[in-house]
């Protein structure tokens, strides 16, 4: 299921790097690999605003995916106007799978239909089933994919979560962090590194 984590930087403006269970407040609370897990996540966050009032969150990706609750996780992360957020693999999938683009090219997967053929055995499923969609149509069109009857499939997506997950960045930064999901070449250029492949699902 999900792989829900927090980091914590502790200092004022986070630089020190350091940890502590002790109440805090503004800190950064760094949280990925939510993975649908809806309820798990509020209870986090709760704990965090219980030491922390003024919290400062930034999501780290795979949002989506794996557990049973990820239309609930974009609803309430699509709304958190003070939170920021980068996108990882597994949303990059999806907003391929809805949208029919991403930000980066995948030569392995052509298109919307490859993407949901390729990213059912690891969670798309249940991802789909979160928005109210039935199993049974979910294999049905991978029994038989077409353009159309997958297009028919995804209409309880609403636009605002389309939109939110096109509009994901590869990589969130400050003048002492840099966030990104996964496989960051820090020899590369910043706009290079930025369109490296993301790594195959875990």
């Amino acid at each position: 299921m999900g792989g829900l984590y927090c980091e914590l930087w502790i200092g004022g403006d986070g630089r020190n790097g350091t940890r502590s269970s002790s109440r805090l407040n503004g800190m950064r609370w760094i949280i990925g690999d939510v993975h649908g897990m809806f309820r798990m996540l509020l209870a986090l966050m709760e704990q965090v605003r219980q030491r922390d009032a003024d919290a400062r969150f930034y999501f780290v990706g795979d949002y989506v995916n794996r557990g049973p609750e990820s239309k609930q996780v974009v609803e309430l992360l699509s709304t958190m106007r003070d939170a920021r957020f980068v996108r990882g693999n597994h949303d990059e999938i999806f907003d391929l799978v809805i949208n029919g683009k991403s930000y980066e090219s995948h030569p392995e997967i052509f298109g919307s239909i490859e993407a949901f053929l390729s990213f059912l055995p690891f969670g798309l499923d249940a991802t789909l089933m979160s928005y109210g969609i039935d199993s049974a149509d979910i294999e049905r069109v991978a029994h038989r994919p077409s353009p159309d009857g997958l297009k028919k499939l995804l209409e309880p997506v609403p636009e605002s979560h389309r939109k939110w997950f096109a509009a994901l960045p590869a990589v969130t930064q400050e003048l002492d962090l840099l966030i990104v999901h996964a496989k960051w070449d820090v020899d590369l250029p910043n706009d290079s590194a930025a369109r490296q492949p993301s790594p195959p699902p875990p």
